[in-house]
């Protein structure tokens, strides 16, 4: 469990904005900007764009919840599909599923991290994030294990007190949206 709140929005409009007038886009490719761009933006704010569970795979660390919803086994899948689909191992967009869950700074990181990678070959994006610490201390070959928390924050440069901090107020801000059905 990630004390992250994440939202199912933030993830498909997050997709949008790296997507958007760039065509069908690899899905390994899409996956890895969206875990830069997190970790980026916990780096520079200590929150996250969209959050959720991150986990260590063969091919670098990625966002659990988005994998599911492209390989169709999430239970929000028809969300997904509703603004993508699937060719072959491609991702393209069908819908335009807008920006309003995302504040201008997620925005403009997306876009950023997506410019500054777009002349990286996809494999080369997957061997980069072979370089993450927070990766190599969580992968074991053959399995999907979770990337804590701890460790990214650790890695990003935050301080062990300010790491119980940031997840002090994450954990917080959580169990506020979950009282308030929000």
């Amino acid at each position: 469990m990630t004390p992250f709140r994440t939202s199912l929005q933030k993830k498909v409009q997050a997709a949008g904005v790296i997507l958007r007038d760039r065509g069908p886009m690899d899905r390994l490719r899409l996956l890895k900007l969206l875990y830069i761009a997190d970790r980026e933006s916990l780096q520079e704010r200590g929150v996250p764009i969209i959050g959720g569970l991150m986990v260590a795979m063969k091919h670098g660390p990625l966002h659990s919840e988005v994998y599911d919803l492209i390989k169709g086994s999430h239970v929000n899948e028809a969300d997904w599909s509703a603004n993508f689909e699937s060719i072959g191992n491609s991702i393209a967009m069908k819908h335009d599923p807008g920006r309003l869950d995302l504040s201008p700074f997620e925005i403009d990181k997306l876009n950023a991290v997506t410019e500054r990678y777009q002349e990286v070959d996809t494999w080369e994006l997957s061997e980069l994030t072979h370089d993450f610490q927070e990766w190599r201390d969580s992968f074991l070959k053959g399995t999907s294990r979770p990337i804590p928390p701890e460790s990214l924050l650790k890695q990003v440069g935050f301080t062990d007190e300010e790491v119980r901090g940031i997840l002090n107020d994450a954990a917080a801000h959580s169990h506020l949206f979950q009282h308030l059905g929000a």
